[in-house]
């Protein structure tokens, strides 16, 4: 499988940004170092919390319409039936679509590792 993580590439390839090279690699105007693979974990990990606390409060709104419509006989109950089973469906697909979106993104990293290891290797041959 691919290697994902961003530290380990090689010595000639544009090397992730550490967490001490933030604001040196935000004015660095050459592009000599990546910014992008140290902040998609960080990016995961806030859209990852955020779906979850979405996914909470939408939870209590159903519940609480859900109670408010007992005491009514004119507004239908089944809707909230709906909602506790595809709300959390919804949001396991949001979550797997956000994770391969940003491992594709990390692909593309990869790739370019590997290709600056391959001209590398093919300078020395």
């Amino acid at each position: 499988m691919f290697d994902a993580n961003p530290q380990s590439n090689s010595n000639n390839s544009i090397p992730a940004v550490t967490s001490g090279d933030g604001i040196k690699a935000l004015l660095d105007f050459k592009f000599n170092k990546f910014i992008t693979p140290s902040l998609i974990r960080w990016l995961y990990v806030v859209l990852f919390v955020l779906t979850l606390i979405v996914l909470a409060v939408g939870e209590l709104g159903l519940l609480i319409a859900f109670l408010g419509s007992l005491f009514d006989k004119n507004k239908p109950t089944g809707l909230f039936f709906l909602g506790i089973i595809f709300s959390p469906v919804a949001a396991l697909i949001y979550l797997i679509s956000v994770r391969i979106w940003l491992e594709w993104l990390m692909a593309f990293f990869n790739l370019e590792r590997l290709t600056r290891q391959i001209e590398e290797n093919t300078r020395k041959g």
